[in-house]
């Protein structure tokens, strides 16, 4: 490892004279993806003394902290590259040995330690897909993962679907058995055109082949981040069907010309917000209506058109549209719409969406009347999942 150039650091030790310590046996036996983290840190660490605490803390507490470094794993091409599933085995008690002869936790133990799986690229999800076909694993088995019970695509994996061409609907699908999983998130890149929001749904097949809305048995719960109604309106639907609740949290709503906006108070803000626009609130509902209509009018053009597949499927048990109310100032700042006025204002929202939607059906799809009290709208709402990468890498 070269030893300059370091930057300055204000560290009381930062100069003092370091034993000879033997970093790269001291690292061996941690799994490669960490272990090549690691190094990445020591290279460019601007603190001599510090480096040495870091690569003996990754030694000396390791087999403390690793369980959480494993809770939620983000699957990008360089960390597949750097060895995410190598050293995999099947049995469950194959555990790394250190130098002093401690058991470590294996790298089978330590991925069945997951909760959350988040796919950067498609090269990064094919890995994984073909880890779980040479594992063996089938509809009714896995070896992997026991503890995961989310997904989620990033917005720059979700762009590289959109661009590439749409897998055959017919095509014979394996899916992985991990029918426990509850959750999955779609992260829509913020600048995203209407070309690819038509090639939206295309998001459906890769989430399918994890089994994802597959099993009649797990409720299961889509969150599309970042998403307006009106672009939603333009994907293939199948994206929505497959699960039984669909939180749709659209992008916080840009103010412009707020006088002194940094010393008001968040209620104010959003106040300022509705009463400064004329139908500003009324654009997000009618955004929302858009939305909505189109669902329910997919969803019964899907019940003949598919029918031949089975019955059809039933419209969702809900779809939540949150974020109401919440407004970003043009510095980045977001404001989320309180308590003590959000009830009135998004009760008033939520009441017009389904009165516009009831007349719609009413006048056009009788059959569906009934199916407005399916729509939600709230304030401010995160994914319990999606929070915890935010508080890790923040």
């Amino acid at each position: 490892m070269p030893q300059e150039p370091y930057n300055s650091c204000v560290c009381a030790n930062a100069n003092i004279s370091l034993p000879i310590y033997d970093i790269i046996t001291s690292l061996s036996p941690l799994p490669a993806e960490i272990r090549n983290l690691v190094y990445s840190f020591l290279i460019a660490a601007p603190c001599k003394a510090h480096a040495l605490i870091f690569s003996r803390l990754s030694r000396d507490h390791y087999d403390n902290i690793v369980l959480r470094l494993y809770q939620q794993i983000v699957v990008t091409d360089k960390a597949v590259d750097a060895g995410l599933y190598k050293s995999y085995s099947n049995v469950d008690n194959q555990s790394h040995q250190s130098n002093e002869h401690r058991t470590l936790p294996s790298k089978k133990e330590l991925l069945d330690c997951c909760e959350s799986l988040v796919f950067t690229s498609i090269y990064a999800w094919a890995q994984t897909i073909g880890m779980f076909d040479m594992r063996g694993t089938t509809p009714v088995m896995s070896p992997m993962f026991r503890n995961l019970n989310h997904v989620a695509f990033a917005s720059g994996f979700v762009e590289e679907i959109c661009r590439r061409e749409a897998l055959p609907l017919d095509r014979y699908i394996t899916p992985k058995a991990l029918w426990y999983i509850s959750d999955a998130c779609i992260h829509l890149p913020k600048s995203f055109s209407e070309d690819l929001a038509i090639d939206l749904g295309n998001v459906s097949s890769y989430l399918m082949d994890f089994g994802i809305g597959t099993n009649d048995t797990t409720e299961t719960v889509l969150r599309l981040h970042n998403c307006q109604p009106t672009k939603l309106a333009m994907a293939d639907e199948r994206l929505a069907f497959a699960h039984d609740v669909v939180y749709i949290h659209m992008p916080p709503k840009r103010i412009e010309n707020a006088v002194d906006i940094a010393a008001r108070q968040v209620d104010e803000i959003v106040e300022y917000w509705i009463a400064t626009s004329v139908n500003r609130a009324a654009r997000q509902v009618d955004e929302i209506v858009e939305y909505c209509v189109k669902s329910v009018t997919e969803w019964d053009a899907m019940k003949t058109r598919f029918i031949i597949h089975g019955p059809p499927e039933p419209f969702g048990k809900a779809v939540v549209f949150t974020n109401f109310g919440t407004v970003i100032t043009p510095a980045g700042l977001v404001f989320v719409i309180s308590p003590s006025i959000a009830q009135s204002i998004i009760d008033r929202a939520e009441r017009e969406v389904r009165r516009r939607v009831r007349l719609f059906l009413e006048s056009e799809l009788s059959a569906g009347c009934g199916l407005e009290a399916n729509f939600h709208v709230r304030g401010y709402e995160e994914c319990r999942f999606c929070s915890l990468r935010s508080s890790s890498s923040g």
